[in-house]
């Protein structure tokens, strides 16, 4: 699994050791591992080292139970966004957040199995309909190159240039009522 540094440090932000965080779709030794109070990482299949297998359609949770929740790489694959999204909603506790960490459009249309490529705009209205209020959209980069002559571009590089060739996107809704 690759960790993506700047994905990484935005989910670092929005939790203290005190934070109850679950990850939907995630894998054995993902993100936020450390220094919070409880992680539950979830799959659709059976995989090592994970605390719950569950469908995330139908969540066995309580309502208001987490600060944080979280999907990388995952939301396009599920039948029912918008199920998935109010059964976050649920999850959250009040001022909680929802975090979506997906690949953009153009990327997705271009990969096998995909169930769903949607852009920016639509992810924006499931997520209003599903409950949410506050989403804001963010971009992140893939790590930055390792090689010193590329990596010397990447850091002279603007960040409109960066935006442009950039695969992922990352909506943060948050819970208020």
């Amino acid at each position: 699994m690759i960790i993506y540094k700047q994905l990484d440090e935005y989910l670092k932000s929005l939790t203290t050791n005190k934070s109850i965080v679950l990850e939907i779709g995630g894998e054995p030794g993902g993100y936020l591992t450390e220094n919070v109070r409880l992680k539950l990482t979830s799959n659709i299949f059976k995989l090592n080292n994970l605390d719950l297998i569950y469908d995330a359609h139908n969540s066995p949770f309580k309502d208001n139970t987490f600060d944080l929740i979280f999907m990388v790489a995952a939301d396009y694959f599920m039948k029912n966004q918008i199920m998935v999204f109010s059964n976050a909603f649920q999850n959250l506790k009040n001022d909680g957040q929802f975090v979506i960490a997906t690949y953009k459009k153009r990327v997705l249309k271009k990969c096998n199995g995909v169930v769903h490529a949607k852009g920016k705009q639509e992810y924006i209205d499931m997520l209003k309909q599903s409950g949410f209020k506050h989403i804001s959209v963010r971009t992140i980069y893939n790590n930055p190159p390792t090689n010193t002559f590329k990596k010397a571009i990447w850091n002279v590089a603007p960040r409109l240039l960066k935006d442009a060739h950039s695969q992922w996107c990352i909506y943060t809704a948050k819970k208020n009522n």
